[in-house]
């Protein structure tokens, strides 16, 4: 089974947290089916855009969270957000139910 860690960019993985978590958290393989792939790859595409640019220019300071928060979710939403979070809660529906089995 593959630790959370093992997704996470190399940089973290040399840093103290990668010590204190990878023995500990383990994160359940789940493959999409062709279907849930390509449209994760569809709202994902924008979706990663808004974010990366938005918590950016949050971080550096060139905007203000408080004001732009409610318009940020609004825009998520409209780039399928709901739909990513309906796909990955299938996905994982899908994997708790198999282990049922």
């Amino acid at each position: 089974m593959k630790l959370v860690i093992d997704y996470i960019s190399p940089w973290l993985r040399r840093s103290p947290y990668h010590y204190a978590t990878s023995k500990s958290v383990e994160f359940p393989v789940v493959t999409p089916s062709a279907e849930e792939s390509e449209q994760l790859t569809l709202y994902n595409t924008d979706i990663l855009k808004l974010y990366n640019e938005t918590v950016t220019a949050w971080i550096i300071g060139g905007a203000d969270i408080d004001a732009e928060w409610d318009d940020f979710v609004e825009k998520m939403n409209d780039f399928g957000a709901q739909e990513v979070l309906a796909i990955k809660q299938a996905q994982a529906d899908r994997y708790f139910s198999a282990l049922g089995d």
